[in-house]
């Protein structure tokens, strides 16, 4: 197979491998572009092409090294005209990254994940008993009283919250081994609504078994 180099836009349509130690599209001055087309007819291209650089500098792509092999996608933006988030030094495990700049780089932001305030997950409480999730908070609406018992496994940190709506209130009750502080006071049994619209929250400060109240609504709880 001949490939003559005295066109300036040429195609080659084989289906047979074909090996070349490098392959220039276009050349100074010159643009050109690399195209790749699917299976199937009619849709689209992968073209790779290059744009004027602020001086003659050449852009890579190369693989890292590589422990299988790998394929990487991109995804479908949305828009016509997206950037790829590149990182140019080292990013810390469990940090928060942030952009710099509006040319897609992230950089380390020095802030750990762990320390981000933890958002509570508001649910409607059903009417029976219920062994509360950690990091959730229970919006009591029954006529009658809601017993909502502590997680048995909770990391410090985790947080429980019960907001009163309800005409019922509600009962906190810690789990066997638990206890709940409620400013001087320590609830083995229960920590119990006095007010329809009695709030509390309560966080995990000795993991899985001691909790302290940190806010609350009330007249005033009945600690037991």
């Amino acid at each position: 197979m001949a490939i003559s180099n005295s066109i300036s836009n040429q195609a080659l349509t084989t289906t047979s491998a074909v090996t070349f130690s490098s392959v220039s599209a276009g050349s100074s001055a010159v643009a050109g572009s690399l195209f790749s087309y699917p299976t199937t007819a009619s849709k689209g291209t992968l073209a790779l092409t290059a744009i004027d650089n602020t001086g003659n500098f050449a852009g890579v792509l190369s693989n890292a090294l590589l422990g299988q092999s790998t394929t990487w996608s991109l995804p479908d933006p949305g828009v016509s005209a997206a950037n790829i988030a590149v990182n140019t030094g080292s990013l810390v495990s469990g940090n928060l990254v942030s952009y710099t700049g509006t040319d897609g780089l992230l950089v380390d932001s020095g802030i750990s994940a762990a320390s981000i305030a933890t958002i509570v997950d508001w649910i409607p409480a059903p009417s029976s008993p219920v062994t509360a999730s950690v990091n959730t908070g229970y919006i009591i609406t029954s006529a009658t009283a809601v017993t909502i018992t502590l997680p048995v496994t909770a990391a410090v940190g985790s947080i429980v919250a019960i907001a009163g709506e309800g005409a019922g209130g509600w009962v906190l009750a810690p789990g066997a081994a638990q206890t709940i502080k409620v400013l001087g006071a320590s609830a083995s049994t229960s920590v119990t609504s006095a007010e329809q619209y009695d709030c509390i929250e309560v966080i995990c400060t000795v993991a899985n078994t001691r909790w302290v109240m940190r806010s609350s609504v009330s007249t005033g709880f009945n600690v037991v």
